[in-house]
């Protein structure tokens, strides 16, 4: 899978939802990245404060019907403030 033909998002279960990845890196293969919310200007910041209850939705999209990819696995981890 070329990474550059990807679209990814994160929703939130309030519905906000932040692009991951936007169709960067050409013809790259095999996307393997960490997001991480505190770090400055990571797309997950604008998820900051909305509540972790729910139903948390990852939307990928491969914009090039060529090719065909695998999403091998993905997770998340939502640690409250304290």
């Amino acid at each position: 899978e070329r990474v550059g033909d990807l679209r990814i998002e994160l929703a939130a279960p309030s519905g906000r939802s932040v692009v991951l990845h936007g169709q960067l890196g050409g013809g790259a293969d095999n996307l393997v990245v960490a997001y991480d919310s505190a770090t400055p200007l990571s797309p997950l910041s604008a998820l900051r404060g909305q509540s972790m209850l729910g139903n948390w939705t990852l939307r990928v999209v491969d914009a090039a019907a060529v090719d065909v990819g695998t999403l091998n696995k993905w997770s998340i981890e939502i640690v409250p403030a304290l």
